[in-house]
């Protein structure tokens, strides 16, 4: 049966088997795609949902920078921040040495050694009782062992400045009355220790005689070696603090007190504190004894000067008895000898 067809229908059947013979002959993978533009843009269509967020599950790993961020500095100084909590006081720690008290005066102050629980006493009971003053003013006691030697505690003036020294004779008030003499040459024992307040001795040449009356004498002083029973009764006296932190006494005062022995005493100060250039005088018990004021002053048996008051604890204290340079001990009795001729 023939069929029938029309030129156009023809030309465009012939056109497609062309086509389909040259594709079959092509490989696939070399087939160009044909881009067929569109003539209509695509319209932009706007989500109804926003998108979520999405956490990551793995933290980010820090990242270290090779290279050191420079050090910005800033024109504007930092504004002080007060704080809100005082600070707190610092407190020096002081462990107290109960060994030891120290000396009884000094030249220029602080713990002269006074009479405890004496008795005002006249000059011409202890005429030998010498004031040492420093520019008119009272701050040791001495004795006077010549006419122009007085024997004194070195620690009253060790470290001082001793050209305005002097002393007062033959009166019973420490800043006025009897003689006042001027000194000319301070002598320390030369192996004075500071520290242990030992071969506590000092000697005093004075510019001048001191005039002896009823009221002014020298008193002896105990031979080397000669030393008084324990128990025996010593006069101590000077113008120290009636008690310990005063008030000082104006009015020379005196007490009496026994000897202890050097075991009784190193119990109190301890055995290395107590050496044999030292004898301790005072009852046990407290309550009379030198103090603070009366340093450098005699201790004195029978009208013979056997101790210089030297150092000691808390005035009157029980077991503490007063401490004073021995006097019978060869050393200091032999500088004696050789700095004051007595």
């Amino acid at each position: 049966m023939m069929i029938m067809c029309r030129p156009r229908a023809l030309l465009l059947l012939l056109l497609a088997s062309l086509w389909a013979a040259h594709a079959a002959s092509v490989p696939r993978e070399a087939q160009p795609s044909l881009a067929i533009p569109s003539l209509i843009p695509p319209l932009a269509i706007p989500s109804l949902i926003p998108p979520l967020p999405i956490p990551s599950l793995i933290p980010p790993l820090p990242v270290p920078s090779l290279i050191p961020p420079l050090p910005v500095p800033s024109l504007i100084p930092p504004l002080p921040v007060p704080s809100l909590i005082p600070p707190l006081p610092v407190v020096a720690r002081i462990i107290p040495i109960p060994a030891r008290r120290p000396p009884r005066a000094s030249l220029f102050g602080g713990g002269s050694p006074r009479i405890v629980n004496g008795n005002n006493t006249d000059i011409k009971q202890v005429p030998w009782q010498v004031a040492l003053l420093a520019w008119e003013q009272f701050f040791c006691g001495g004795s006077a062992i010549s006419a122009t030697v007085v024997l004194t505690a070195a620690h009253c003036v060790h470290g001082e400045d001793t050209s305005g020294v002097a002393i007062r004779a033959g009166s019973s008030l420490s800043e006025s009355g009897g003689q006042v003499v001027e000194v000319s040459e301070v002598i320390e024992h030369p192996q004075y220790d500071p520290n242990a307040t030992d071969y506590d001795v000092c000697v005093f040449k004075l510019a001048e005689s001191i005039t002896f009356s009823a009221s002014a004498q020298p008193v002896p002083i105990v031979r080397a070696g000669q030393q008084t029973p324990d128990g025996t009764i010593a006069i101590v006296s000077g113008w120290g603090d009636l008690k310990t932190g005063g008030p000082a006494a104006t009015t020379l005062q005196s007490v009496y007190v026994p000897k202890v022995s050097d075991a009784d005493c190193k119990k109190g100060y301890g055995a290395a504190a107590i050496t044999t250039r030292m004898v301790c005088y005072g009852p046990l018990e407290g309550g009379k004894d030198s103090c603070q004021g009366d340093s450098g002053g005699p201790l004195v048996v029978n009208g013979v000067q056997v101790g210089v008051v030297s150092f000691g604890g808390k005035c009157a204290a029980p077991g503490r008895p007063g401490v004073y340079s021995n006097l019978a001990d060869y050393e200091l009795r032999d500088f004696i000898t050789q700095e004051a001729g007595v």
